[in-house]
């Protein structure tokens, strides 16, 4: 489960805005690597299932759920550990291209009915639940930013940013919380 850090990316950010139906959390992952191989290489493919336990997911796609093993554009994917058991990036194996990022990254959980509607005020994709599934993910541009859309489930999703825009995404989602009050 997610949880509001007190310390660390979110601790200087004003509190999330009280919206009916939408909850708004800057969370601490346990820890995100990255994976770079190619899909189509076997060695790495069984590499990856054999210490995560998971198959690499194609795009759009997400396998597991904690960890889950998120698609992250072509030859790379993120291992996203929320509370679970995290992994280590040396013993994944010699010949796959692994980097701890988890500091790296903003990630914020929206969720409640209104979910949908704020995601379609900062992206132009489908965010219609049969164009955005649960368990589905997209890489896209959110509130002007390159950013990582994780559909947990159909009223929770995962909005992961580089970390150095954390100020400007904060701001613009409380923006966008107060116009759905």
């Amino acid at each position: 489960m997610t949880e509001l850090i007190a310390e660390g990316a979110g601790a200087d950010l004003p509190p999330a805005p009280e919206v009916e139906g939408l909850a708004l959390a800057v969370v601490d992952l346990a820890q995100i690597i990255m994976l770079s191989g190619d899909l189509g290489d076997e060695t790495f493919a069984n590499a990856t299932q054999k210490v995560t336990g998971l198959a690499l997911p194609k795009p759009g796609e997400i396998a597991g759920s904690d960890p889950a093993l998120v698609w992250h554009g072509p030859g790379r994917w993120l291992v996203i550990a929320e509370g679970g058991d995290a992994i280590s990036p040396e013993g994944i194996a010699q010949n796959i291209a692994t980097s701890d990022v988890t500091d790296g990254y903003l990630v914020v959980e929206a969720s409640g009915p209104k979910l949908r509607a704020l995601l379609s005020m900062g992206t132009s994709l489908e965010v219609g639940e049969a164009a955005l599934a649960s368990g589905a993910s997209a890489i896209t541009r959110f509130a002007e930013l390159p950013a990582l859309l994780v559909m947990r489930d159909a009223e929770r999703a995962l909005i992961l940013v580089e970390r150095a825009s954390r100020a400007y995404l904060w701001a613009w989602l409380n923006r966008a919380a107060g116009a759905l009050k």
